[in-house]
């Protein structure tokens, strides 16, 4: 979720701080992270438009590795389609694997909270339990 902005303002700080004439000031940086993941958030604050990491020249800098084995799911095909969906490129065969793993939600007004973050979490968890009865 780092920015091209701030990561080139991360860059300047550290070359006029060691190096002027190297990247980072001659810093060895490691980079780690899933592009498929959330993007940047835009702060007009401090005039970031969210633009994502890889529009930076920078990265030209890096060698890149890119991990490919998936760990935690088993499942050849959900990878696949995990994948697609990643991509933006639906299969007919993924689109029907997840048609086939379609459920009806639990009936009740709020019967499911998904949420991008685990303090939206706690916090969403406080405020169930504090307007349940009892003590």
């Amino acid at each position: 979720m780092l920015s091209e902005r701030l990561f080139e303002q991360v860059e300047y700080v550290f070359r006029h701080l060691k190096d002027v004439t190297k990247p980072f000031g001659g810093c060895q940086v490691i980079l780690s992270g899933d592009f498929f993941q959330l993007p940047p958030v835009p702060n007009s604050k401090y005039d970031d438009p969210g633009s994502s990491i890889v529009e930076s020249q920078l990265l030209k800098f890096f060698h890149h590795v890119n991990l490919d084995h998936v760990y935690r799911q088993k499942e050849v095909d959900l990878v696949q389609a995990i994948h697609e969906i990643a991509r933006g490129q639906l299969s007919h065969e993924s689109e029907a694997l997840l048609m086939r793993m379609k459920r009806p939600l639990p009936p009740g007004e709020n019967p499911v909270k998904i949420m991008a973050r685990r303090e939206d979490v706690y916090l969403w968890n406080a405020k169930c339990l504090r307007e349940m009865d009892g003590e």
